[in-house]
């Protein structure tokens, strides 16, 4: 049992029957996110004067401020896919790297902290020193009456 039912092979049918070639006014088109966009060398071929009437709407389309920016998003997607598969690249190297240098890095961390706890525990055994010596100069000294 197919998955097309019978209604969609019909309409399909009607659709290829409508625009091909031998209808009149119709355009050769490639179908793009289900839109039918002529090709432009068909469109200029088959529908000539209709050629002013989108160059004027592509000059206004690309001349408004989302025009400009995805047009702008045109001109440098050479540089964008670049990047991303430079970017691609870096983080397999960088995973890499860590599978390397992981353990190491990691261990220099817990060495690298115990040492600093150990030098703040020692730092607070002299300063409880210092602190135990005032006190005992503090106490002895003679009260003046």
């Amino acid at each position: 049992m197919s998955n097309i039912h019978q209604d969609d092979v019909a309409r399909i049918t009607s659709y290829n029957s409508y625009y091909s070639a031998a209808n009149e006014g119709a355009y050769k088109s490639k179908s793009v996110i289900d839109y039918c966009i002529p090709t432009p060398t068909a469109f200029k071929e088959d529908r000539p004067e209709d050629v002013s009437a989108v160059e004027t709407a592509l000059k206004l389309m690309t001349q408004s401020g989302p025009g400009v920016y995805l047009n702008d998003l045109y001109l440098s997607s050479t540089s964008i896919f670049y990047s991303m598969g430079t970017a691609f690249a870096l983080c397999i190297i960088y995973i890499y790297l860590m599978s390397i240098f992981a353990e190491y890095l990691a261990w220099g961390l817990v060495i690298l902290t115990q040492l600093g706890l150990i030098a703040v525990a020692g730092g607070a055994f002299v300063y409880r020193g210092q602190l135990a010596k005032e006190a005992a100069a503090v106490n002895s000294t003679p009260d003046a009456e």
